[in-house]
């Protein structure tokens, strides 16, 4: 997998309780640029961070319209959650 952009959504988080790599979240002083490459390692388009709290990969072999589309939903619902999405 390989992308070439990304966009931040910001208070947005999809595929709630869905993590697809880690169930309980990566660490929280791992960078952005760390949290690339383990979605990219793992296929993932999505990558949450939870405040000052942890990181999270997400919608692993997803379509990206229908992780779009999710997004789209949930934009502005979840408080200080960032959601990247990677393409």
């Amino acid at each position: 997998m390989s992308f070439n952009n990304s966009q931040l959504y910001p208070n947005c988080d999809i595929l709630i309780h869905k993590n697809d790599v880690q169930d309980l979240g990566f660490d929280k002083t791992k960078t952005i640029g760390e949290m690339i490459d383990l979605a990219i390692m793992h296929g993932c388009n999505i990558i949450v961070k939870n405040g000052k709290g942890k990181w999270y990969l997400k919608g692993k072999g997803m379509d990206i319209e229908v992780l779009k589309d999710e997004i789209e939903k949930n934009t502005g619902k979840y408080p200080r959650r960032m959601c990247y999405l990677l393409i």
